[in-house]
């Protein structure tokens, strides 16, 4: 009988989270205000409303398949906040399999997002070989990495952003 009593407590806290969440984000509108000054309020129907203590915690629980996605096609991965690194490791023997898996994996992601209203955007998109010299003889075919349809060549170098730099 204490089984089913939790479990029907379970239920009912489950559908009232449920509703608490949607009336959360639902409903809103959004203005700009400079000075003594206001837009006229609009309807906003995406996003979480910023500074919300709820909003990191509700952005990690929509980006999360983004892991899973990669996970399955064995590309190794690292997160921070709306920013993701994808790491492969190429075959000396044949490279152009590991580039072909990194762009269907890349390509799976493109899919998943576009169906929750986000964007894989290829002009902020770097690509990079790393390696010795002798390895990197092996990958002079490679040129680039197809990233949302778009081309990405290999750099030289890249970017890293130190996090709390701005």
């Amino acid at each position: 009988m204490c089984l089913r009593l939790l479990i029907y407590l379970f239920i009912d806290f489950v559908n009232d989270m449920q509703g608490w969440l949607q009336s959360y984000l639902s409903n809103r509108t959004q203005s700009v205000r400079i000075s003594h000054h206001s837009s006229t309020p609009t309807s906003c129907t995406t996003g979480v409303p910023q500074g919300s203590v709820l909003g990191p915690l509700l952005f990690v629980i929509y980006t999360s398949p983004i892991a899973m996605i990669i996970r399955s096609f064995q590309v190794c991965h690292q997160q921070y906040a709306d920013d993701t690194q994808l790491f492969i490791s190429l075959n000396p023997s044949d490279p152009s399999s590991d580039i072909t898996n990194l762009t269907s994996c890349l390509h799976a992601l493109q899919s998943s997002f576009c169906l929750n209203g986000m964007a894989l955007n290829p002009d902020k998109s770097n690509a990079i070989l790393l390696g010795t010299r002798q390895r990197s003889r092996c990958y002079a075919s490679l040129r680039s990495v197809d990233v949302a349809g778009c081309s990405v060549s290999f750099s030289d170098h890249i970017k890293i952003p130190v996090i709390g730099s701005s």
